[in-house]
């Protein structure tokens, strides 16, 4: 669950302030303010919940700095589509005590607050989305770098940000929750139980990620 020796359960609660009871967010908020990432990920996998499918944590694009709209869109979807058009983009992606909103409000950094893979896909397709991921990302941004150079702007009346949200709706969300609501989800076997883990086990086998 992400908790250090105190109890603080990191992802959800990142206390960028308390060096005490979580010198874990103090220090890595204090790198980070030193070298602000153009693009954050944070990477983790489901076992055990198999009702679970792979896929990124997303922000509405309107809470990104104008100028880090367009690139955030092209990052967000192009991770959905690798993940089959699944996402999550309830409002606890947005909570403030998460790392995620400080890194886009602060530098305008391109977040994706969580990517689940799911270790019961197997090792052969675990591999590949995890490298794909990476090609996608890349790809993605491609055409809107350097993204270091682009100014962290809001603006109190937002008009392009309500023209992105309606455009979001349309294009994004809606065919996402359709998608969603007609794909049969098809169980899946916890790690232990996966065939295709327990014969790499056998084997000692290493799963390389290059």
């Amino acid at each position: 669950n992400g908790c250090n020796k105190n109890g603080v359960n990191i992802y959800w609660d990142f206390f960028s302030k308390n060096k005490t009871e979580c010198p874990e967010s103090f220090h890595l908020w204090k790198y980070i303010k030193s070298k602000p990432p153009q693009i954050s990920l944070d990477i983790h996998s489901y076992i055990y919940q198999t009702e679970k499918q792979s896929r990124p944590y997303i922000f509405p694009i309107k809470t990104y700095p104008n100028d880090f709209r367009l690139p955030a869109w092209s990052l967000q979807k192009s991770i959905t589509k690798l993940c089959n058009n699944f996402a999550l983009d309830s409002k606890t992606v947005q909570l403030d005590s998460t790392l995620g909103p400080h890194l886009i409000k602060r530098f305008g950094t391109l977040t994706l607050q969580g990517y689940h893979l799911h270790l019961a896909d197997g090792p052969e397709e675990f591999k590949n989305k995890s490298i794909n991921t990476i090609k996608t990302i890349i790809n993605a941004v491609l055409n809107y770098q350097p993204l270091h150079s682009k100014k962290i702007k809001y603006t109190k009346v937002d008009i392009a940000g309500a023209f992105w949200s309606i455009f979001e709706k349309l294009f994004d969300r809606y065919p996402r929750k359709f998608n969603s609501y007609f794909s049969k989800k098809n169980k899946r076997k916890s790690i232990d139980s996966s065939n295709s883990w327990n014969e790499y086990n056998k084997n000692n086998k290493e799963v390389k990620l290059y």
